[in-house]
């Protein structure tokens, strides 16, 4: 069974197309959905693409970018179910997706709660004691060569102490891996190296997830890194979406 006139299908389509995004974007200015599907084909529940472009956007508490598309192409849903709110593939989707991340973006990320709450979970090891450490601030510079600075200060919650910590990565798209790798470079000048290096390796996973779009990971849903664009103070991603399902917004 389906709707008997487009406006209806349209309706059920535009609906789709708000549940598939609205399950990551919480916030986004200049906003726009563009739906593409035949007349003669929506009433079936067939679309041939969906795009959005926003910039902006807040992809979670923990996660803001400054530029988002997203397009999909080949959707079938439901349109019937659809249109009373229970939208569903009839069959797998799949599309592409390009984010810029400024440096901005990255810095919001290391200092958000969701990084702070991991910091303080792990113990470090500061001149042979066990220590626990709270995030103060995360100041971030991505340069076109493909590195990363990440200027830290942290607090050691046993003493007291401030200490300042900056590192450095260099990062690439390994096409073998389809993955961005992270590398750290030189030490520096640490008074004690195994904490600096117990510091910088934590803060390389954040980044590391962070640049692999690990916060996409939704059920049903894949996303696949396939490119990565470096220039002063951004970088820019893209990838692979494939869509099992719609996920639920939770």
């Amino acid at each position: 069974m389906k709707p008997e006139n487009p406006g209806m299908a349209q309706q059920a389509v535009n609906k789709a197309a708000e549940l598939i995004f609205s399950t990551q974007i919480e916030g986004a200015n200049n906003l726009e959905v563009e739906v593409n599907a035949h007349p003669d084909r929506i009433t079936s529940g067939a679309v041939d693409s969906i795009w959005l472009s926003a910039e902006e956007v807040a992809l979670s508490p923990n996660l803001q970018v400054e530029k988002l598309d997203i397009q999909m192409v080949k959707i079938a849903i439901d349109p019937l179910r659809a249109v009373f709110g229970n939208v569903q593939l009839t069959q797998p989707s799949e599309g592409k997706t390009r984010i810029v991340l400024n440096q901005e973006n990255l810095a919001y990320a290391l200092n958000s709660q969701k990084v702070r709450d991991r910091l303080q979970a792990q113990d470090f090891v500061l001149s042979d004691r066990t220590e626990t450490i709270e995030l103060i601030r995360v100041e971030c510079q991505i340069k076109s060569i493909s590195t990363i600075k990440v200027n830290t200060e942290v607090l050691l919650q046993s003493t007291g102490e401030k200490q300042f910590l900056s590192f450095e990565y260099t990062f690439s798209f390994d096409r073998e891996l389809s993955e961005i790798t992270i590398v750290a470079l030189e030490d520096g000048e640490a008074s004690d190296l195994g904490f600096f290096r117990q510091v910088q390796g934590f803060i390389s996973t954040q980044i590391y997830e962070l640049l692999n779009l690990r916060h996409f990971e939704l059920e049903g849903v894949s996303v696949c890194v396939c490119r990565l664009d470096v220039r002063d103070g951004a970088l820019e991603l893209q990838a692979q979406i494939d869509i099992q399902k719609i996920p639920s917004k939770s």
